[in-house]
């Protein structure tokens, strides 16, 4: 008898507002200064930074 493992991973929701502020951010701010204002990880904010 095999028993699979499945990791489910949660994670947060972002409007398309806080989405288009943190990329309108991204122009003039640093990353570190748009993740501290927006909430929104770095690594998030690098993904949508890349469909810019």
């Amino acid at each position: 008898m095999s028993h699979s493992l499945f990791y489910v991973r949660t994670s947060k929701k972002y409007s398309v507002a806080q989405i288009n502020h943190a990329r309108e951010q991204l122009k003039t701010n640093t990353y570190a200064n748009v993740v501290a204002m927006t909430g929104i990880s770095r690594s998030t904010l690098k993904r949508i930074n890349k469909d810019m």
